[in-house]
């Protein structure tokens, strides 16, 4: 009988097709790895700007990691203290008077732990009525507390997104800085500010896809 569909088979297709695409694909994604892994690009632009992200065992020490990060970004860098090294250290960006600028740092934990410090855009904060005042004070998914920062008991904001739940995120301003841990509901948690030694502001401009 006659073929009446004019759906290509593997017959119809040229010889080694099928191979030829998987390796184009499997040397794409090879290199989107090796530009995300690696810190520095074969052009000199900065990809990631932790020199120890990637590593199981990062040979850069944190305090150089650190280092890294704040000289890249001009902003402070957030870390748990009595807490392994951290899993990547990331920078965030914003558009800023025209200008995409980093106006935060992320730093992450394996454990599930983040701490950000970030510069709040004053355009962004809603106006302090006494509406938003009350509604705040009347929600059950905040409450006050505690955050310590390089030592401080500091007022916090406790955000938990349901009763019981095993995730939050404490808030609280330190130095003029919004500092904040998300993850795993636990005591003990002390966050240390690295290079806070300047005005809260917006941090350098982003320079490529630097994060």
């Amino acid at each position: 009988m006659p073929r009446t569909d004019l759906t290509p088979t593997r017959a119809d297709e040229p010889s080694g097709h099928e191979d030829h695409e998987r390796s184009a694909h499997h040397e794409n994604l090879l290199k989107d790895v090796q530009d995300w892994l690696a810190p520095v690009a074969p052009d000199g632009a900065h990809r990631v700007l932790d020199p120890g992200f990637g590593q199981s065992v990062p040979a850069v020490a944190l305090p150089a990691r650190a280092q890294a990060l704040s000289a890249a970004t001009g902003l402070p860098v957030a870390l748990l203290e009595d807490a392994p090294a951290p899993h990547r250290i990331e920078a965030l960006t914003d558009l800023v008077d025209g200008t995409v600028r980093y106006v935060g740092v992320r730093t992450r934990y394996r454990d599930g732990l983040h701490v950000t410090v970030r510069w709040l855009n004053p355009a962004d904060e809603p106006p302090a009525s006494d509406e938003l005042r009350q509604a705040a004070a009347s929600c059950s998914l905040f409450d006050d507390g505690l955050l310590v920062v390089d030592g401080t008991p500091l007022p916090a904001t406790v955000y938990r997104p349901r009763h019981g739940a095993p995730v939050i995120t404490r808030a609280a301003m330190a130095r003029g800085w919004y500092v904040s841990v998300h993850g795993p509901d636990r005591d003990g948690i002390r966050v240390r500010l690295e290079a806070a030694d300047r005005a809260p502001g917006p941090g350098l401009p982003r320079r490529g896809n630097a994060t």
